[in-house]
């Protein structure tokens, strides 16, 4: 019986200590115009291990803190599509704004603050009207090139009628379906906030 207790207090204890050992990030997520920014996701990513992701979303005050996070160095970033601010996690959607993210170093039981994300400009929106030969709505495969870095390449699945955010910087776009050619869009200017909607008519390959 002490056995199975000593066992079941190892249980409860070790992963006690192991969370009371890691570090906590704190910071504030702002607009361009130093508002607070609510229910915004919040997420550290280790630089050692991409698949590392810790989560949060910011209150009403648009503070944040990032719990349970192993000793290391990570990128905090911020986004909250509903308001136009996309995760510029991939580099097609870098707008010229490098406040949007903080690279930090935190150490075992460390509380990190004063972490701030300013997020902005408002992205374009792209809204996407796919069809094929008999004007069913259909699903694809979406590539965005930037105009004048063809190297900032995205690529992203698509329902049927898609609504996305885009930079407000030259780009181009292909769409990609199997038994299809591939539609390629001309170039595509947005202004911040503006919307494009583009209906897209899918020819089967010969």
């Amino acid at each position: 019986m002490k056995a199975k207790i000593v066992v079941l207090l190892i249980l409860i204890v070790v992963p006690a200590i192991a969370s009371a050992q890691n570090a906590t990030i704190k910071g504030v997520v702002r607009d361009q115009t130093r508002k607070p920014i609510a229910d915004a996701t919040v997420y550290a990513v280790a630089l050692d291990n991409m698949k590392l992701r810790i989560t949060t979303t910011t209150n009403s005050t648009g503070n944040f803190s990032l719990t349970n996070v192993p000793a290391g160095t990570y990128d905090v970033r911020a986004y909250k599509e509903s308001e136009g601010y996309p995760d510029t996690f991939f580099a097609f959607f870098y707008a010229g704004n490098d406040r949007n993210w903080q690279r930090v170093r935190v150490n075992s039981g460390q509380t990190f603050e004063g972490v701030l994300l300013q997020l902005g400009p408002h992205y374009a929106k792209l809204k996407l009207e796919i069809l094929d030969e008999k004007g069913n709505a259909v699903g694809a495969g979406i590539w965005f090139m930037r105009a004048k870095d063809a190297k900032r390449i995205y690529g992203v699945g698509v329902a049927p009628n898609a609504e996305l955010l885009v930079p407000p910087v030259p780009f181009r776009f292909e769409i990609e379906r199997e038994g299809y050619d591939v539609w390629r869009s001309k170039l595509i200017d947005l202004r911040s906030d503006q919307t494009l909607a583009v209906s897209v008519h899918l020819k089967p390959s010969q």
